[in-house]
C-alpha cells in the first residue's frame, strides 16, 4: 500500500529522469559516462536500460512496478534473515516493517533510487551469510559477495556494508556457534572477499572492453568530492528520520538491551550491529545528507528492531 501513490504517478519521480535518460542512450546503443553522463555507478543505468528494452522507452508504469518488485524481494531478504535466526513471525515482522518505514513519510523515496536498488543485494548478501548450514565448507559466500558488490555497483555507499559482514566472519562468536577453527573462518572471509572483488573484476573488463573503465571510475569517484559538508541539513534530517522511524529506534534499543533474545547469538547481533554503524556512515560520507540517503539505514534498523516487536506482538515478552 505504501507504494500505491508510485503505481500511480504517469511520471518520473525526482532522479528517475536523469537515470532514464542515460539508461535510454543505451538501448540507442550509446555507452554511459561518455553519451550521457552521470555520476552512478554502471549496475543502476544498466538495471534501468533492461527494463525501458522490455518495457519499452520512458516506461514510467513498468519503471515504478519494476519498484515494487524490487521491494517485494527485499522483504523477502528480510523475511529469510528473521526466519534463519529467529523464527517465522520474526521474519514477517522485518518484513512487514521495511514496507512501512521505507519511504519513511516523503513521497521523493518512492523513487526507483540507488538506495532502494542497493539494498536488495545487500539483504540477500547478509541473509546468505545468515544462513544456517551443517556443512563447515561454505562456498555459497562467493555468492554472498557478489551479491554485495552488485549494491556497490547500484550505489557507492553499500560497499562499505560488505566490511561488517567480513568481521563477522572472523569473530569468535562465529567460529564457536558453527564449530569452526581459526583457519576456516579465515576461509570463509577469504570466499566473501573472492566474491566481492571478482565481480567487481568482472564488470571492470566489460566496461574496459567498451572503452569507458576509465571515464566510469573518474564519474562514480572522483567526481563525488564536495568542498563543503552540510551539517545543518544533516543534523535536521537526522532528527527528523529519528522521529519519523522512532519504533525502529526503540525497537533496535530495546532488542539490543535484551541480551537473552540474542543467545547463541551473538555473532549475529555484534554484526547487525556494525551494519547498523556502516550505514550511517554511508549516509553522512557524501556530506549532503539528502532525504533519500536515509534509505540505507532501514534494513539494519528493522533486522535489529523485528525481533522485540515479534516477541510483542506474539506475546512472548509484556511491554516493558
Amino acid at each position: 500500500m505504501t507504494r500505491l501513490p508510485s503505481l500511480l504517478h504517469p511520471q518520473p519521480i525526482i532522479n528517475e529522469a536523469v537515470y532514464s535518460v542515460v539508461a535510454n542512450e543505451i538501448v540507442d546503443g550509446g555507452r554511459p559516462y561518455v553519451d550521457a553522463v552521470e555520476r552512478k555507478p554502471p549496475l543502476l543505468f544498466w538495471t534501468y536500460a533492461a527494463i525501458f528494452e522490455v518495457a519499452g522507452k520512458y516506461n514510467w508504469k513498468a519503471l515504478h512496478v519494476a519498484a515494487l518488485v524490487w521491494t517485494l524481494g527485499t522483504m523477502a531478504g528480510l523475511y529469510a534473515i528473521g526466519r534463519a535466526l529467529f523464527d517465522r513471525e520474526t521474519g514477517l515482522i522485518a518484513a512487514l516493517l521495511y514496507s512501512i518505514f521505507q519511504p519513511w513519510a516523503r513521497g521523493q523515496n518512492l523513487a526507483f533510487n540507488g538506495e532502494l536498488l542497493m539494498n536488495l543485494p545487500i539483504v540477500w548478501g547478509w541473509a546468505i551469510a545468515f544462513r544456517p548450514s551443517s556443512s563447515r565448507a561454505r562456498p555459497e559466500l562467493v555468492f554472498s559477495g557478489a551479491l554485495l558488490c552488485a549494491g556497490f555497483l547500484l550505489k557507492q555507499p553499500a560497499a562499505i556494508a560488505a566490511v561488517p559482514l567480513g568481521i563477522y566472519l572472523l569473530l569468535p562468536d562465529y567460529r564457536k556457534s558453527r564449530g569452526l577453527n581459526g583457519m576456516q573462518s579465515v576461509t570463509d572471509a577469504a570466499l566473501l572477499t573472492l566474491g566481492f572483488f571478482g565481480t567487481l573484476g568482472a564488470v571492470a573488463f566489460v566496461l574496459w572492453q567498451q572503452g569507458i573503465l576509465r571515464e566510469a571510475f573518474d564519474r562514480t569517484f572522483t567526481d563525488n568530492s564536495i568542498p563543503h559538508v552540510f551539517y545543518t541539513t544533516g543534523i535536521f534530517y537526522t532528527l527528523a528520520f529519528a522521529a519519523v522511524c522512532l519504533p525502529l529506534v526503540i525497537g533496535t534499543i530495546m532488542t539490543c538491551r535484551d541480551r537473552g533474545l540474542w543467545d547463541k547469538k551473538e555473532a549475529e547481533r555484534t554484526a547487525l550491529i556494525g551494519l547498523l554503524a556502516a550505514s550511517a556512515v554511508g549516509t553522512a560520507a557524501g556530506g549532503r545528507f539528502y532525504v533519500h540517503y536515509y534509505i540505507q539505514l532501514i534494513p539494519p534498523l528493522v533486522m535489529l528492531a523485528a525481533p522485540f516487536y515479534a516477541q510483542l506482538w506474539f506475546r512472548k515478552i509484556h511491554p516493558p
